[in-house]
C-alpha cells in the first residue's frame, strides 16, 4: 500500500506541470475531470495551475454538461478556490441555461458548492 501511494504521488508530481502546460487545450470534460480529481485527492493546486484551469473552464463553459459543471463547482468549493468570481459567473450563467438537465445529485452538489463558496 505504501508503495502504491508513492507511485501515485510520483505520477501526480509528473502530471501537474504537464496539466498546466496543456490546460489551454483541454475540453470541458478534461477540465472538469482534472479539477474533480485534484479535489477528491485533497490536492490544492498551486495558484498558477488553478488559474490556468479556471481560465480554461471559463472559455469552455458553454460546452459544459450538467455533470461537468457541478463537478467543477464542487471542486472549486472543495479546494477553497479564491478570486474566481469571473469563472463562477460563467458557471452560473451556464447553469441557468442547462438547469432543466440537472439530476438531483448535480443540483445538490452545485448548491452545496455555491453555499460553501459564499461562506468563505
Amino acid at each position: 500500500n505504501e508503495m502504491q501511494v508513492r507511485a501515485q504521488s510520483s505520477l501526480l508530481q509528473g502530471l501537474l506541470p504537464r496539466t498546466e502546460l496543456v490546460a489551454d487545450r483541454m475540453s470541458s470534460q478534461s477540465v472538469a475531470n482534472s479539477l474533480w480529481s485534484l479535489a477528491t485527492l485533497g490536492i490544492a493546486p498551486n495558484d498558477s495551475l488553478l488559474d490556468r484551469l479556471a481560465e480554461r473552464a471559463e472559455k469552455v463553459s458553454g460546452n459544459f454538461i450538467a455533470q461537468e459543471l457541478s463537478n467543477v463547482l464542487w471542486a472549486f468549493a472543495k479546494i477553497q478556490a479564491k478570486n474566481k468570481g469571473r469563472v463562477l459567473a460563467e458557471m452560473s450563467h451556464r447553469a441557468t441555461i442547462i438547469a432543466h438537465t440537472f439530476t438531483p445529485q448535480e443540483i445538490g452538489n452545485s448548491m452545496w458548492a455555491f453555499a460553501t463558496m459564499h461562506e468563505s
